[in-house]
């Protein structure tokens, strides 16, 4: 398994823009893109710093993969208290879940696994962060075998409802 945390708050990546670009004999296509100059830039530089680390004398890794990412968001100012406990809770606004995933699984790419196809099962949880607690993520990854992969099947399955 490799784990590793990352330092800041996390970002979410966002919807790709749309131009037209003119091409030959009045012809047009569109082209896609994520702006350059997007916070999510940043974000992933630390991902990428942070899995190259973690990942130091390991090969990439080439199979199915299991994914786990906590993501502990800033806690607002109007939660924090002098007296009373601040602990952890749930985060349940703006960015989405699967939005902060898709820019970590995008900045690992090359570095942890080889395209993030790879990835097999997620496991993702977003927090708001606990009294004295900075905002961070923490993600660990680790190849999925045949067994692994047959109880997670089960799993999923049996909690499917029937209805």
């Amino acid at each position: 398994m490799i784990s590793f945390r990352i330092e800041g708050v996390p970002i979410a990546q966002p919807r790709q823009r749309h131009r037209v670009i003119p091409g030959p004999e009045g012809t047009t296509r569109v082209g896609n893109y994520t702006p350059k100059r997007h916070p999510v830039t940043d974000w992933k530089a630390f991902i990428r710093a942070a899995a190259q680390i973690s990942m130091e004398g390991r090969q990439t890794l080439e199979g199915p993969l299991g994914l786990r990412i906590c993501f502990v968001m800033p806690r607002p100012k109007a939660k924090h208290w002098k007296r009373i406990p601040m602990p952890r809770y749930p985060h349940a606004i703006k960015p989405d879940v699967d939005n902060l995933i898709k820019a970590v699984c995008d900045a690992r790419a090359g570095v942890v696994w080889i395209d993030d196809r790879q990835v097999a099962s997620v496991a993702a949880e977003k927090w708001v962060a606990a009294g004295g607690e900075g905002s961070h993520a923490t993600v660990s990854v680790w190849e999925i075998d045949g067994r692994e992969a047959a109880d997670i099947a089960s799993e999923f399955l049996m909690g499917r409802d029937e209805t």
